[in-house]
């Protein structure tokens, strides 16, 4: 799941964080694809989402990246 509010971006991670490193990596490579200037990622308190800091106006560009990256992708090979 994909999420964003002002100058935050984030994915909920269903099976947890135990992927971390890999869905970050992905995220970014999607995030600068885009042409989107993001932050590394801080895991929420939650423990269930990545969290990346972007300027406001790319938002939108944003999560369109990051859906398209996880949501319309098929998952990676294991």
């Amino acid at each position: 799941w994909v999420s964003s509010a002002p100058g935050v971006v984030r994915v909920t991670l269903l099976g947890g964080p135990r992927d971390r490193a890999a869905l970050d990596a992905r995220a970014l490579a999607a995030l600068r694809d885009a042409g989107v200037e993001a932050s590394a990622s801080a895991l929420t308190p939650s423990g269930r989402n990545l969290a990346w800091t972007l300027p406001a106006a790319q938002r939108a560009r944003a999560v369109q990246a990051l859906h398209r990256a996880f949501v319309d992708a098929p998952p990676p090979e294991a």
